[in-house]
């Protein structure tokens, strides 16, 4: 009899035991494969930002990962009691991104391009200048802020507007998934009257004004933005347009 019980018992454990079982150590994924994954992921960054530039052996330092990119955020607004409420980013609409900075410096000011690439969809949303931090941890020296002379400007010599709308045109084609839909409805917008025979900063974007956010959200809508120097010399790209993809 105590023999049966055993037995019985061992049966209606062994099905309970097998049904709770953990996921065996071979399928979970260790932190080497993650890494060397992370490091595949980069990689295909790395060769999107050379893409766009038109540069194939362009060196690149990769920076960090940023939870969203530098110029969009998108808000949700929660009341919380009367007259207080707050604005959080929902988990749908966080945009990691990679960073990277360019290795070699791009004018006589010892500035870099610094690069931000969707984790996602691996598309580049902007390009924008900085100083490296071995610039930023350097003292000025007694003539003013630190030159690059071997590096020319950005600025001069001057070029024309036609030269420098088609270096414009160029970085928004080689970015900009479809551009030829959005290409004639491109706004300029210097940043002096008289562009082409001083300094100044030259400005081609498009915005999709009809796009519209839920109520109690914020952000910015659709847009491509892509601004030259005067020597007709990328300043900065922002392309927001993947980030609106699901």
């Amino acid at each position: 009899m105590e023999l049966k019980k055993i037995l019985f018992l061992f049966i209606l454990v062994f099905p309970l035991t097998a049904c709770t079982q953990t996921q065996p150590q071979s399928m979970k994924i260790s932190p080497e494969v993650e890494n060397q994954q992370s490091e595949i992921d980069r990689s295909k960054a790395e060769k999107a930002i050379r893409e766009f530039m038109n540069v194939p052996d362009l060196k690149l330092e990769y920076i960090s990962t940023s939870k969203n990119p530098s110029n969009f955020t998108v808000g949700k607004t929660t009341v919380i009691d009367d007259g207080a409420f707050k604005i959080d980013t929902p988990p749908e609409w966080k945009r990691p991104v990679y960073v990277f900075q360019q290795e070699e410096y791009i004018n006589d000011r010892c500035e870099v391009y610094e690069y931000e690439v969707s984790v996602d969809s691996n598309q580049l949303v902007e390009v924008h200048i900085v100083y490296p931090e071995e610039i930023q941890n350097q003292a000025p020296t007694g003539d003013g802020p630190i030159k690059c002379d071997d590096y020319e400007s950005l600025e001069v010599p001057l070029k024309s507007k036609a030269e420098i709308e088609a270096s414009a045109l160029t970085y928004l084609q080689r970015g900009v998934t479809d551009f030829d839909k959005i290409k004639d409805e491109l706004i300029y917008t210097p940043s002096k009257k008289d562009p082409v025979n001083s300094p100044a900063a030259n400005e081609w974007s498009w915005q999709d004004d009809e796009y519209a956010w839920p109520e109690g959200w914020s952000g910015e809508n659709p847009r491509v933005r892509v601004i030259m120097s005067s020597g007709g010399k990328l300043i900065s790209y922002y392309n927001n347009l993947s980030l609106f993809t699901n």
